[in-house]
């Protein structure tokens, strides 16, 4: 179920908010969030069928026996926990998925802020000094993307691009949009 990433990439995005060293990002525990979210998406029995029939192919899992032993009367209620079951296995998988591609994202995004610190002589520490949010810096005044994206706003001089005014030669800012709609950004003054 598509709506599962997008579930998903909200996960990690609330928690990744949270943490001001992204090598927090390793300890994070998304197991409340996932069996919330998995719990809403089967409050009814409509929604329980269609998770079954979307999923049923992709994940298999076991419900416990002491949920299995109710009496065929209560079907409702054994239908609800395998689809509760299904969800969660589905949501754990999306929620890797999307913390992967957060991971990628800000390798990336790393080594390109590492490459301009290292163009400006500037020592940089990458996991307290960014940040995830919106794009801080104002999308439409960045000099030059990279290949993979990443934004750069600075008086590097680099064809078609320059802009020496951009930041008045004070500071030089990174954005990269690292999952969903959220950007991480760093800004640092160059050496002098």
């Amino acid at each position: 179920m598509s709506h599962f990433s997008s579930q998903a990439t909200e996960i990690v995005l609330e928690l990744v908010n949270d943490i001001t060293d992204l090598s927090e990002l390793e300890n994070l525990d998304f197991s409340r969030l996932v069996h919330e979210r998995a719990e809403n998406e089967c409050s009814y029995n409509g929604e329980c069928i269609e998770i079954i029939d979307a999923l049923e192919s992709d994940y298999h899992v076991h419900v416990d026996n002491e949920t299995m032993e109710v009496e065929l009367s209560d079907y409702n209620t054994v239908m609800r926990a395998y689809a509760f079951q299904l969800a969660v296995v589905a949501m754990h998988d999306a929620v890797s998925n999307a913390v992967s591609e957060l991971k990628a994202n800000i390798e990336l995004y790393n080594e390109e802020v590492e490459r301009l610190a290292d163009h400006y002589n500037t020592d940089i520490d990458l996991d307290t000094c960014s940040n995830f949010g919106d794009c801080e810096y104002g999308w439409e005044a960045h000099n030059y993307e990279t290949n993979d994206g990443v934004m750069i706003w600075s008086d590097e001089k680099v064809s078609c691009a320059y802009n020496p005014n951009l930041l008045e030669g004070e500071s030089v800012a990174v954005s990269f949009k690292v999952l969903g709609c959220t950007y991480i950004n760093t800004c640092f003054a160059p050496s002098k």
